[in-house]
């Protein structure tokens, strides 16, 4: 359990997790990540492995949606790095605005501890 939501729902409602060993690898450009980038976790539901940001893709990443409920944080994030990524600045800065993550303190949290644990991996 994370965060009060079980594996099988990180799994199907917010993709964050795939199951299995092998379950998110596919054709897919990593750009020089590595499997390194994820974890492995055994719990009630069977073996999950976290996804990398880069094997997040779906439509929605860190957008409002219809139900109304709050955008994870880690969306949003992974949402930003795809942008970033993609090389357009004014989306970066667009999103951020629109979002109110600038102002965020657990976005600034986050992105610090995201920057500190790549600059330990490399």
């Amino acid at each position: 359990m994370s965060c009060g939501l079980s594996e099988r729902l990180l799994a199907d409602q917010y993709e964050i997790l795939s199951r299995g060993q092998g379950a998110d690898d596919d054709d897919d450009d990593h750009g020089g990540d590595s499997d390194d980038d994820s974890e492995e976790s055994v719990g009630s539901g069977g073996t999950f492995k976290l996804k990398a940001w880069n094997q997040r893709k779906h439509r929605g990443l860190g957008m409002d949606t219809a139900n109304g409920k709050p955008v994870p944080l880690i969306d949003q994030v992974h949402n930003l790095m795809h942008l970033w990524k993609a090389g357009d600045e004014n989306k970066v800065n667009d999103y951020l605005d629109q979002r109110g993550l600038r102002r965020s303190e657990m976005f600034l949290r986050l992105l610090q501890a995201l920057i500190e644990k790549s600059r330990a991996a490399h």
